[in-house]
């Protein structure tokens, strides 16, 4: 077999179409909101490229592009398998190594996979890709137990705080997400920002976008200062959206991403009754 660049988009398409994606990466992101698939497709292209496994009769064995998300940051799409084919991790590695060999050293690519029986590690150790973390995506349908001395300690946004705010949450999330001043421009009766707010000082913050039309509410960002790390402020803040949240009568679930390599914390989660309703490993291979 050979690894071949395809530049036509409707042949992307049928590819992937008719592709076994149980060990796809990053699939979600062909489907982002109000993008289509073909301008997914587009993008690839012009990002990586879009590259294909060839067997002698010229029939596509396997596919693979992959996103930039900053300069020399790729997240990976793929591989998208022939749904007659058996997953084959050499195959696999043939088709990264002529998808990266146009770009520069150094150059990041990131693989995000969900935890399933059908997930192969294989495919990651064929490249010596290295584990990073998991993002755990949790929910409840439940209020929870809240602490009154913290309650005292939890505000709503005010904008004495704001510049403390806005290097807690730089320091925290980057690139993708939204900046502090477009979380606070989005502040109205459906989106809301907390402060946990302690002998003056700004210790952790929470943003909560609440969805009546769909019945659900996201906490988007939530984070502590690395100081107070282990005062349960995170715990507080998320117990009191989640409460805060449930008032409204068309919500019955709220849900919310970590993102963690320990085990431990996510137990806890469970303790505290929340659901894992999926889980995505993270690996990064840097050329």
């Amino acid at each position: 077999m050979k690894a071949v660049k395809i530049e036509a988009v409707q042949d992307i398409q049928s590819i992937i179409h008719q592709a076994d994606t149980s060990y796809c990466s990053y699939i979600y992101k062909l489907h982002e909101k109000n993008v289509s698939l073909t301008q997914s497709i587009e993008a690839l292209k012009q990002d990586t490229g879009v590259y294909a496994l060839i067997d002698e009769s010229d029939k596509v064995r396997m596919l693979m592009g992959g996103f930039s998300y900053d300069t020399n940051h790729f997240k990976m799409v793929g591989p998208f398998i022939n749904s007659n084919d058996q997953l084959d991790a050499q195959a696999f590695k043939s088709l990264f190594e002529t998808l990266i060999a146009d770009q520069p050293d150094q150059s990041h690519f990131n693989f995000s996979f969900d935890i399933t029986d059908d997930y192969k590690s294989s495919l990651m150790k064929s490249i010596d890709a290295h584990y990073t973390f998991t993002d755990y995506y949790l929910s409840t349908d439940h209020t929870i137990e809240t602490s009154p001395a913290a309650e005292r300690q939890i505000i709503p946004y005010h904008k004495a705080f704001f510049a403390h705010f806005d290097r807690l949450h730089q320091k925290n999330f980057r690139r993708e997400a939204m900046s502090a001043s477009e979380i606070v421009n989005t502040l109205d009766e459906n989106n809301h920002l907390f402060f946990f707010v302690s002998e003056g000082i700004l210790k952790g913050y929470l943003y909560l976008q609440v969805k009546p039309d769909k019945n659900k509410a996201e906490i988007k960002y939530f984070s502590s200062h690395t100081d107070y790390r282990y005062e349960g402020i995170a715990f507080n803040l998320l117990s009191h959206a989640i409460n805060f949240a449930f008032k409204y009568d068309d919500i019955n679930k709220v849900y919310f991403k970590i993102r963690s390599k320990n085990d431990q914390l996510v137990d806890r989660f469970s303790e505290l009754g929340f659901d894992i309703r999926s889980e995505r490993k993270k690996f990064k291979y840097i050329k």
